[in-house]
C-alpha cells in the first residue's frame, strides 16, 4: 500500500513510512479523547474513520462500512497502511473534537446508545450523526471534548471500568515497552546479519505486510456482513459472519470477536426461544378455540359438528391434553348416536303413517313409496312388517292398475277402436295373474281379427277419397288432349278423344256428367 504513494520509493523507506503512521495511530489511540469509541465509548478501539477522523471499535466500524466510502472510509489502525493526508484528518480530528462538532445539537434527554445498546439501534444513531448531521454544527474553533458522552450524561465510568481502564493503560504502556525492547533486539541482531540474511529478513517482512493487506479488506467484508446479519437480527447468519471474521483476527480482535459471536449466538438461543414460545401459545390458543366451538355445538345438541370440533382438537392435542379431550368426545358421539336414533324414529315412524293413510286413500303408488322409504330407514326387527304392509299395497296397486287396463279396453271396444282397446288389453296382460291371463287373452284373441278388418277399411275408404278428389278436379279443369302418333302410321294417323267442356259458372259438376 504504501508504494501507491510513491511508486519510487524503496521498500526499505515505505516501511518505515508504514512504521512511522502505525506509531502516530497508536499514540493518538492512547490520548484521553481517543481512548474509547467515538460511537458506543468502547475502550481502546483499533479501527478507524480515515476521512471522519474518529477512533472506531470493531461494532461500531461495521456499522460505519455499511454507510458506504462517502461517508465513512474505515481502516485499522495495525493492519492497513495509510495515506499521509489521511494521517492528517486524524491528528485535526479526533474523537473529542468529532464529539463535539456532530453532537454539538444533541438533546439533553438523548438516551446516548453504548456498547450494551442493540446493532440495530446503534445503526440508526450513527446514520442521524453521521450521514443525516442530524446533531451537528461546524465550527473550527471547536473545543474537544475528552470524556465521551455516554460519560458525562448520567453513564459514569464505575469505580470497575475506571480500573479496567486504568489495567488498561498499563497494559498498553507494558507492551509498547516491550515492543520498544524488541524492536532494539531486532535492531542489534539485523547489524550482525550478512547482507543475504537481510534480504531474506525483508522479503519475510514483505511478504508478512502483503499478506496483513490482503487480511484487511477480507476481515472488512466479514464485519460488514457481521453488521448486516445482525441489524436484520438474523443471528445465524451473523454467528457465521463471525467465524469467518475471526479467520482473519488477530490476538487483540480476536477476543471482542468472540464476545461479539457469544452475543449473537445468545440471541439465536432467545429469538428460537421466543420461536418456540409464539408456536406454543398459537396450539393453545387454537385448541381452545376448537374446544369452545366443539362444546358451543353441544349447547346446541349440533353433535356432528361438536364431535368434528374434537375431532381437529385431537389432532393440535398432546401428551396430557389428549384423555379430556377423548373423553368429551366420546360423550359427543353417545349424545350424536341417541340423537341420530330418535331422529331414524321419528323418520321411520312419519313414513309408516305417510305409507297408511295413502293406503286409507287407496292411493296405493304413493303407499308403496312410502313404504319403501321406511324400509330404508328400519332395524332388521322392523323390516318383515314393513315389507308384508309394503307387498299388500303393491297387490292392491297391481289389482288397481289391472281394472284400470280392463276397463279401458272393455271401453275401447265398445266404441269399435279395436287398436285402443287391444293395446288396454296387452297393459292389462301384463299386470295379470295367471288365473286373470286367460280370459284377458280370449277377449283379446276376438279383437285381433277385428283391428286387421278396421285397418282395410280403412285403407280402402282412403283409396276412394283419392279417386273421388281425381275425378273432381277433371271436371274442374277440363281439356283435350291429343296423343301422341301412332309408332306404325297408318290411314289414321292420329286420333282423338273428347273431354267434356268446362260448365258455366254456377252449374254443378254433376250435371255435367
Amino acid at each position: 500500500m504504501a508504494r501507491r504513494l510513491l511508486p519510487t520509493m524503496s521498500k526499505d523507506i515505505a516501511r518505515q513510512l508504514d512504521r512511522q503512521h502505525h506509531k502516530m495511530l497508536a499514540e493518538m489511540a492512547a490520548l484521553p479523547c481517543n481512548k474509547y469509541c467515538a460511537d458506543c465509548a468502547m475502550v481502546n478501539p483499533t479501527w478507524a474513520s480515515a476521512n471522519l477522523g474518529v477512533f472506531l471499535c470493531l461494532n461500531c466500524s461495521g456499522v460505519h462500512r455499511s454507510l458506504g466510502v462517502h461517508i465513512s472510509q474505515v481502516r485499522s489502525i495495525t493492519m492497513d497502511s495509510w495515506f499521509p493526508e489521511q494521517i492528517k484528518v486524524m491528528q485535526e480530528m479526533g474523537n473529542g473534537k468529532a464529539q463535539a462538532i456532530y453532537l454539538a445539537k444533541l438533546p439533553q434527554d438523548y438516551d446516548v446508545p453504548t456498547s450494551a445498546t442493540h446493532r440495530s439501534v446503534m445503526d440508526v444513531y450513527i446514520r442521524a450523526k453521521y450521514e443525516g448531521k442530524q446533531w451537528a454544527h461546524f465550527d473550527r474553533n471547536a473545543v474537544p471534548i475528552d470524556v465521551p458522552l455516554q460519560h458525562s450524561r448520567g453513564q459514569p465510568v464505575t469505580a470497575e471500568s475506571a480500573a479496567a481502564s486504568a489495567e488498561d493503560a498499563a497494559a498498553a504502556r507494558a507492551a509498547k515497552r516491550k515492543e520498544a525492547k524488541e524492536k532494539a533486539k531486532r535492531l542489534r541482531a539485523r547489524q550482525k546479519m550478512t547482507p543475504e540474511q537481510r534480504e531474506a529478513e525483508d522479503a519475510a517482512e514483505a511478504a508478512a505486510a502483503a499478506a496483513e493487506a490482503q487480511r484487511g479488506p477480507l476481515m472488512g467484508a466479514a464485519l460488514g456482513a457481521v453488521n448486516k446479519a445482525e441489524a436484520a437480527e438474523d443471528w445465524p447468519a451473523a454467528v457465521a459472519a463471525y467465524d469467518e471474521a475471526l479467520k482473519y483476527a488477530n490476538e487483540e480482535e480476536a477476543p471482542e470477536l468472540n464476545e461479539g459471536k457469544e452475543k449473537a449466538a445468545a440471541a439465536e438461543a432467545k429469538a428460537a426461544e421466543e420461536r418456540a414460545k409464539a408456536v406454543e401459545e398459537k396450539h393453545l390458543a387454537d385448541l381452545a378455540a376448537l374446544k369452545t366451538t366443539a362444546e358451543t355445538a353441544a349447547e346446541t345438541e349440533d353433535w356432528a359438528a361438536s364431535v368434528a370440533a374434537y375431532d381437529d382438537a385431537l389432532n393440535l392435542a398432546t401428551g396430557d391434553e389428549v384423555e379430556p379431550l377423548e373423553t368429551a368426545k366420546a360423550d359427543a358421539l353417545e349424545w350424536k348416536a341417541a340423537a341420530d336414533e330418535e331422529k331414524r324414529e321419528a323418520e321411520l315412524k312419519a313414513f309408516t303413517a305417510a305409507a297408511k293413510d295413502a293406503a286409507e286413500q287407496e292411493d296405493w303408488p304413493a303407499a308403496v313409496a312410502a313404504y319403501a322409504d321406511a324400509l330404508t330407514l328400519a332395524k332388521d326387527d322392523e323390516v318383515e312388517p314393513l315389507e308384508t304392509a309394503k307387498a299388500k299395497a303393491a297387490e292392491e296397486k297391481r289389482a288397481a292398475d289391472l281394472a284400470s287396463s280392463t276397463a279401458a279396453a272393455e271401453a275401447a271396444v265398445a266404441e269399435e277402436d279395436w287398436v285402443g282397446g287391444l293395446a288396454a288389453y296387452d297393459e292389462a296382460l301384463k299386470l295379470a295373474t295367471d288365473d286373470e291371463s286367460a280370459a284377458l287373452q280370449e277377449k283379446r284373441d276376438d279383437a285381433a281379427p277385428k283391428v286387421e278388418a278396421q285397418a282395410l277399411a280403412a285403407e280402402a275408404e282412403a283409396v276412394a277419397a283419392e279417386v273421388v278428389a281425381e275425378l273432381v278436379q277433371l271436371v274442374v279443369n277440363p281439356k283435350i288432349e291429343q296423343p301422341e302418333p301412332f309408332a306404325g302410321g297408318g290411314a289414321c294417323s292420329h286420333s282423338y278423344f273428347f273431354v267434356p267442356p268446362r260448365p258455366a259458372a254456377g252449374t254443378p259438376a254433376c250435371s255435367v256428367l
